[in-house]
């Protein structure tokens, strides 16, 4: 209770504008309330006795309607993944009192399961996390442990690695699908910590004549390098590329950044093929994605 009237105290929210305090922790509200299944859930998930511990949290907590839309053949994945369920609950948590009058639109905060959710903050003061709505009137609802906000839609977080975002994707990328496969590099993009620039399908059509069969004397080597021209270590949004900026792909050559009132484009160093990035910040568990319309084949092969 001390934490929650300092954090009061040091953001100036006036008590008038949060619900009345009750002195029940937020799993206890929850049962006391009717949210049967995500207190279900939470059970499962061994994560019932942390929001029943002290400590402060602030959950975002799906109504039983918000589960009611989520389909049924997903919510028996979470039930039969228990690992995935830890996941997908620990995304509807933060540590610490977050009451609604301290939220910023456009403001991202880190969960307990790692990844962020992004407010956005209407001028009525309704609240979105990520694409759920907070319900009227069910914010800033504050306990002995933590804060709950009720949410009318269930948060997902990304759960897909970088290379099964391509085979999910494979209409697109089907092309550089076959190439990882071939070249082994796919597990790469399964592990680790990378940054894709992915060429299209379209991008591998410009360049067909350009690239070696791959019966031919080391074409498996000269693919294997010019994917690695498209990969660089860790997660790198596009928020933070910058004019003229380089960068190091895992084959050791390098890469320089343009942006322009066009957009962002990709250069390999000695080269005068550019790529475009058509889509950008395509976020998997393990990196990023950024689709590009060229192969950025390095300038010495």
């Amino acid at each position: 209770m001390k934490m929650l009237l300092k954090a009061l105290f040091v953001f100036g929210v006036s008590l008038t504008v949060v619900h009345a305090f009750e002195d029940k922790t937020i799993a206890q509200w929850l049962t006391d309330n009717g949210y049967s299944t995500l207190v279900s859930l939470l059970k499962q998930a061994g994560l019932y006795d942390v929001l029943n511990s002290p400590g402060a949290y602030t959950l975002f907590a799906p109504s039983e309607a918000a589960f009611g839309k989520v389909p049924q053949s997903l919510l028996s994945t979470l039930q039969s993944d228990n690992a995935l369920l830890q996941s997908v609950l620990k995304y509807h948590v933060l540590q610490g009192y977050t009451l609604s009058p301290t939220i910023n639109n456009g403001a991202a905060k880190t969960t307990l399961n790692g990844q962020d959710v992004t407010f956005k903050v209407f001028a009525n003061r309704t609240i979105m996390v990520n694409n759920a709505v907070v319900k009227s009137g069910s914010s800033d609802i504050i306990l002995n442990n933590g804060v709950i906000h009720v949410l009318d839609s269930v948060l997902l977080p990304v759960t897909d690695k970088v290379g099964e975002i391509l085979l999910k994707r494979n209409d697109e990328f089907s092309t550089l699908n076959l190439l990882l496969t071939i070249t082994d590099l796919a597990p790469s993009l399964l592990a680790g910590n990378v940054t894709l620039f992915a060429p299209t399908n379209d991008a591998f059509n410009r360049v067909t004549t350009q690239l070696p069969n791959f019966s031919d004397p080391g074409a498996i080597d000269i693919y294997k390098k010019i994917l690695l021209n498209h990969v660089v270590n860790g997660a790198v949004p596009s928020s933070a590329l910058s004019n003229g900026q380089t960068v190091t792909a895992l084959g050791g050559g390098t890469l320089q950044v343009g942006i322009d009132s066009n957009g962002v484009s990709i250069t390999p160093t000695g080269s005068s093929i550019s790529g475009k990035v058509t889509e950008a910040d395509v976020t998997a568990i393990n990196g990023m994605i950024h689709v590009v319309d060229q192969v950025l084949v390095p300038a010495k092969l």
